[in-house]
């Protein structure tokens, strides 16, 4: 929404929530691999007899960032006995290897089948990689809420589609709403007017939006209890404001228990970490979320220049963004010996 810097409407929202949720998809496709962690099993076939005496089982897809448990024909194996490979570079990991020190080994279904006779459970995924973005302000008591109400976030602001954690659990974003700050502040109808006086400046984050009446700040930077703000952001309007209560987006919606985890009570002021995608898939998706966004706004029939000049857009720095991230990011396919 503060990309385009676009009029936050109803229409507006969903489209880029619509948008934000292929782009995802998208570059999950391009790399061949998913950027977000999932608790869970995966079922593996016994692999070929020359993989098997190796002791060494590929996970390709299913990369994993860590095991909790790994069961080889109907055997526990112990953690002790496998090495999780590459041990320099990951995770997140692509093999499963037994150590040849040991006395355990890939093993048959019992009843003699190589189908789905290696379970392994564990965090799958890129990597689990997170930063802190506040605490609870409220206990959340029920495993059904739906909604989440944060302080003031310790890094960059929490966005729709953001995937958190709160002690074990992990919830998606799905809609941020306005609550008050119970502080308030007073404003001219003039662009050059920035300084906004809080009471706590504190309590405030660069980077957040806020709701001052009908218009939209964009708080740029805060020295003591004086904030810079970036005037109608959000395609709000301009208006003049007298000791109006100002808003912050701290309310949550959220989806309860997702990528494999269970919902749980919370207490207040328990931790939210929020799960940190890499800078390059970060930005293009965002990319790819614009474009589509605009692209239908215009009927797929965006342009460039004008009279002679004028042309199809052609997305080219989409496409050097693409070549960036998969040579970066992308799992390259193993190729298999018949």
């Amino acid at each position: 929404m503060s990309a385009p810097d676009i009029k936050a409407a109803a229409y507006a929202s969903s489209r880029i929530d619509s948008e934000i949720e292929q782009a995802s998809r998208a570059v999950d496709k391009l790399c061949h691999r998913t950027f977000y962690p999932f608790t869970g099993t995966r079922y593996f076939d016994y692999p070929n007899d020359q993989t098997a005496r190796s002791g060494r089982l590929w996970l390709d897809e299913n990369e994993i960032i860590s095991v909790s448990s790994f069961v080889s024909g109907g055997v526990t194996v112990p953690a002790s006995d496998y090495f999780l490979e590459p041990v320099n570079s990951g995770p997140p990991f692509r093999s499963i290897n037994i150590d040849q020190s040991s006395t355990s080994a890939l093993s048959m279904g019992t009843n003699g089948t190589e189908q789905r006779s290696q379970a392994i459970t564990g965090v799958f995924g890129y990597d689990s990689v997170e930063d802190s973005v506040g605490t609870l302000l409220a206990a959340v008591s029920t495993t059904t809420a739906s909604t989440i109400t944060v302080t003031v976030p310790t890094a960059y602001p929490i966005g729709v589609g953001a995937l958190l954690r709160i002690d074990t659990e992990r919830m998606q974003v799905t809609e941020k709403t306005f609550v008050s700050s119970t502080q308030s502040g007073t404003l001219t109808a003039n662009m050059n007017a920035q300084s906004l006086a809080v009471t706590d400046g504190t309590q405030f984050a660069i980077g957040e939006e806020l709701l001052i009446e009908a218009e939209r700040l964009q708080v740029l930077a805060i020295t003591g209890n004086t904030l810079l703000v970036q005037r109608a952001a959000g395609g709000s309007s301009l208006a003049a404001h007298t000791a109006a209560l100002v808003y912050w987006p701290r309310q949550l919606t959220v989806t309860r228990g997702v990528a494999g985890t269970t919902a749980a009570t919370h207490l207040i002021s328990a931790p939210i970490a929020r799960h940190v995608v890499p800078g390059p898939i970060r930005e293009l998706t965002l990319a790819y979320a614009l474009d589509g966004f605009f692209q239908i706004g215009s009927g797929m029939a965006r342009t460039v220049g004008s009279g002679e000049s004028e042309r199809q857009f052609s997305a080219q720095g989409i496409r050097a963004l693409e070549d960036r991230v998969y040579g970066g990011y992308g799992r390259k396919i193993r190729r298999y010996a018949v």
